[in-house]
C-alpha cells in the first residue's frame, strides 16, 4: 500500500511535458472524430465518429516528430494497449491489446499478414518493423473477425507504407544524438521536392550497450539497428503517379553472457535480423466521364530476410472494387492469400462485401514421408458502416468461413454509436472471433531432427471468442473525455510448454499443452485539454485477465500489466516548446525469454515502475532547431535487476537512463 501511495502522488503531483509528437497526438486526439480511419473493409477514409469501436491513427507527421523506434514504441499513450520488451533495442517484443497475448492480434502492413506461418503462437515481431517512412499506423482495439478472419481476436494494427507525395515540401538534413554512456543515435534525413517529383531518404543507425543481462553475472548485452529507406515518386500526368519504394533494415543483438539451457551445451549467441523490402505502385486514371470515373493501383512488394525468402504482395484496385494477393514462404512454412471486395457507396454510409482464400503448408517430414498437405480455408464476408440517422451510426459485419481442419466457422460484429448531444456519444459493440489450429500446432519439429515432423497434438478444437465493450464519450470545446469498459471469453483456448531446438541457428517453439478457457476484463479512460499554449493527456487502463485449464487449474497470463497509463503536459510558446510524459506499470507479469528458453521461472512478477521522458525544443531560425531529450527518469529498477527465485535474476534489459541533444536543419 505504501508503494502504491507513493506511486499515486508520484504520478498527480510530477510535471510532465510530452515530446513533440506527443504534444500533436494530444492535440489531434481532442478532435479525434475528425481522424480518418482505413481498419475496415470499404478501404476508404471513414471519420471515427461514424465508427462504434476505439481506432488510434499515429500520423505520417506523428511518426516523423516523434521519432519512434517500432511500433512498441509509438504504442505508448494508446489505451488498452500495453508494449513491453525483454531488452533493449532489437530485443523481442510483445504488443497486448486489451489483455490477450499477442497471437491474437492481428498485424498487417500494407494488408499483408505479418503472423509467423511457422509460429502461429508467437505474436508478430514488430520490434523488428521501423516505423520511420510509414504515412500512418493504426491500431483497432476490439475484435474484427468478420472482416480479417482468423487471429483478429483482439484487436488490428495496421502499417502504411510512407507515400512521398504525402510527406512535407521541404528538405531537412542532420541530428545527432548522444547517450549518457557515450553510444551514439543518429540519423539523416532529406526530403526535397518540386512541381510533379518527390524523393525522399532516411538513414539511421544506433547502438545501444545494455547495463545488465538475463544471467547472474552483470555483463554486457549489445544491440544495434541500421536502416535506410527512400522514395521516388512522380507526377507524369494529372492524377497520375507512379512510385517506387526501397528500404533495407538490419537488427543485431549479442548477449556476452552464458545461458544456461535445457539444451545440452548450447548458449545463446546473439540474435540477427536482416530484411529488403521493394514495393512499386502505379495509380492513374483509366477512364473518365461526366458521370464516373475509374482509376487503379498496381503495387507490388517483396521482402527478404534471413528466415524469410520471400514477402511479396500485389493489389489492383479500382472505384468500388479491390483484389488483393500476398505469399510469404519462411524456413519452414509458408503462405498463400489473396482476396476480393467489392464497395457500394451510398447517402447513408458504405457497404462492402466479398470473398478470401487462405493457403498454408509447412516444409516438415513426417515418420510417415515428407508433410505435403497443407491447410486451406476460404470465406465470405460483408460489412457495413451506416448512419441512418442523424445521431445514430452503426457497424455490422459477417463472415463465414470454412476451414480443412474444422467445418465451419461463423462471426459476426455489431456495434452503434448514439449522440445524445452536441457533446455527449455512447458507444457499444459485440463480436465474435475464432482462432483455428495451424500445421503447426498439430504437428512439431523433431529436436533430434528439426527437418522432421512429429504428431504434436490431436483432436485439437479451433479457440473461439465473444466480447463485448461500451462506453462514453465527452467532447468539450477544450476537453474531451472517454470511458470504455471491455469484457472478452475464449473456450478452447490452446496452452502450450516450452522448448527449443536448433535449426539453421537457435529457433524456440512451444509444444501444445492442453486446452482451456480465458477471460480478459477492464476499463479505458483518457481525457485531453486543450489549454493553449498548455496541453495535458491523461489515460489509465486496467486489466485483469484469468485463464484455466481443462482441469480447472488456473494458469498465469503474461505481459498484461493490471494498472497502466500516462500523464503528460506539452508547452508551446513562440520559438519554445517543450514536453515531459510518464508511463507507468503495476502488477506485471511478464512474458521473458526466460520462459521460452526454461531458464527461470517462467512467471515472473516484475517490479512496479514509472518512468519519465522530458523532451524539449527551441526554433533557433526557420532554418535551425536544437533538440534536447532526457529518458527514463525517476526509477532505476526500470534498469536494473530483481530478485525473484532464489539466486537467479532478471532484468528489464532497458537501454536506461538516456540523455540525447541534437540539431536539424531545414531548407
Amino acid at each position: 500500500m505504501m508503494r502504491m501511495a507513493k506511486w499515486c502522488y508520484a504520478f498527480a503531483c510530477c510535471l510532465f511535458i510530452v515530446p513533440d509528437g506527443q504534444a500533436q497526438q494530444t492535440t489531434k486526439m481532442i478532435s479525434e472524430d475528425q481522424i480518418d480511419i482505413i481498419v475496415s473493409g470499404s478501404l476508404s477514409p471513414i471519420g471515427s465518429d461514424q465508427l462504434s469501436r476505439r481506432v488510434t491513427a499515429r500520423t505520417e507527421e506523428e511518426i516523423i516528430d516523434f521519432s519512434p523506434q517500432d511500433i512498441l514504441e509509438l504504442s505508448h499513450g494508446i489505451p488498452g494497449v500495453q508494449a513491453t520488451r525483454n531488452g533493449g533495442p532489437g530485443s523481442r517484443g510483445s504488443l497486448r491489446i486489451r489483455g490477450a497475448e499477442g497471437y491474437y492480434m492481428k498485424a498487417t502492413l500494407d494488408g499483408i499478414d505479418l503472423s509467423d506461418v511457422t509460429a502461429p503462437q508467437t505474436e508478430p515481431l514488430l520490434n523488428f518493423l521501423p516505423v520511420m517512412g510509414m504515412s500512418r499506423v493504426e491500431v483497432l482495439r476490439g475484435s474484427s473477425g468478420p472482416l480479417y478472419g482468423a487471429n483478429a481476436v483482439s484487436g488490428v494494427v495496421n502499417a502504411k507504407i510512407f507515400d512521398a507525395g504525402q510527406q512535407a515540401k521541404s528538405s531537412q538534413v542532420g541530428l545527432l544524438r548522444v547517450r549518457q554512456n557515450g553510444d551514439l543515435d543518429g540519423y539523416t534525413k532529406f526530403q526535397t521536392s518540386d512541381e510533379n517529383i518527390d524523393f525522399g531518404l532516411y538513414i539511421s543507425g544506433y547502438e545501444i550497450q545494455n547495463r545488465s543481462s538475463i544471467a547472474q553475472d552483470q555483463e554486457k548485452d549489445s544491440s544495434s539497428q541500421k536502416f535506410i529507406a527512400t522514395s521516388l515518386q512522380h507526377e507524369f500526368s494529372p492524377g497520375a503517379t507512379l512510385e517506387f519504394v526501397a528500404q533495407y533494415g538490419e537488427t543485431e543483438t549479442e548477449y556476452d553472457s552464458k545461458f544456461e539451457l535445457n539444451v545440452p551445451e548450447a548458449d545463446i549467441i546473439g540474435q540477427h535480423v536482416e530484411s529488403k523490402a521493394y514495393r512499386l505502385s502505379a495509380d492513374m486514371p483509366l477512364l473518365e466521364t461526366d458521370a464516373w470515373l475509374l482509376s487503379g493501383v498496381f503495387s507490388f512488394q517483396q521482402r527478404l530476410s534471413d528466415r524469410v525468402e520471400q514477402y511479396s504482395s500485389g493489389s489492383y484496385v479500382f472505384d468500388g472494387t479491390r483484389f488483393f494477393y500476398d505469399a510469404r514462404d519462411d524456413y519452414l512454412g509458408d503462405r498463400r492469400h489473396g482476396d476480393a471486395r467489392f464497395i457500394l457507396d451510398y447517402d447513408l454510409g458504405v457497404v462492402s462485401f466479398g470473398g478470401a482464400y487462405t493457403d498454408e503448408r509447412l516444409k516438415l517430414q513426417t515418420s510417415e514421408g515428407y508433410l505435403s498437405e497443407g491447410i486451406d480455408s476460404w470465406g465470405l464476408y460483408a460489412e457495413s458502416i451506416l448512419k441512418p440517422f442523424d445521431k445514430v451510426s452503426t457497424h455490422t459485419g459477417l463472415r463465414w468461413e470454412t476451414h480443412a481442419y474444422e467445418d465451419n466457422f461463423l462471426t459476426f460484429a455489431f456495434g452503434s454509436r448514439l449522440e445524445l448531444t452536441d457533446w455527449l456519444s455512447v458507444q457499444g459493440n459485440v463480436e465474435t472471433g475464432y482462432r483455428a489450429p495451424s500445421l503447426y500446432e498439430l504437428y512439431r519439429p523433431s529436436l533430434n531432427s528439426p527437418e522432421n515432423a512429429v504428431v504434436g497434438a490431436s483432436g485439437l478444437l479451433a479457440e473461439k471468442s465473444r466480447s463485448f465493450d461500451m462506453g462514453f464519450e465527452v467532447m468539450l470545446d477544450d476537453v474531451t473525455m472517454g470511458l470504455q469498459l471491455f469484457k472478452r471469453d475464449i473456450k478452447n483456448k490452446i496452452f502450450f510448454d516450452d522448448d527449443l531446438y536448433v535449426a539453421s541457428g537457435y529457433q524456440d517453439t512451444r509444444y501444445v499443452q492442453s486446452q482451456g478457457t480465458s477471460t480478459a476484463y477492464g476499463l479505458e479512460w483518457f481525457t485531453t485539454w486543450a489549454l493553449d499554449p498548455l496541453h495535458i493527456h491523461a489515460d489509465y487502463t486496467y486489466t485483469l485477465s484469468r485463464n484455466n485449464d481443462v482441469n480447472g487449474k488456473q494458469k498465469i497470463s503474461n505481459g498484461v500489466p493490471r494498472h497502466a497509463g500516462q500523464l503528460g503536459f506539452y508547452f508551446k510558446e513562440g520559438s519554445w516548446n517543450a514536453g515531459l510524459r510518464s508511463r507507468f506499470h503495476m502488477s506485471t507479469r511478464f512474458d521473458t525469454s526466460s520462459e521460452i528458453y526454461g531458464l527461470f521461472d517462467p512467471h515472473p512478477m516484475l517490479d512496479d515502475f514509472f518512468v519519465v521522458d522530458i523532451h524539449a525544443r527551441y526554433q533557433v531560425s526557420k532554418n535551425i532547431t536544437i533538440h534536447a531529450d532526457i529518458n527514463n527518469l525517476f526509477d532505476d529498477r526500470y534498469t536494473l535487476s530483481d530478485d525473484f527465485v532464489g539466486n537467479q535474476t532478471l532484468h528489464y534489459l532497458q537501454p536506461g537512463l538516456g540523455v540525447f541533444t541534437g540539431v536539424s536543419f531545414a531548407f
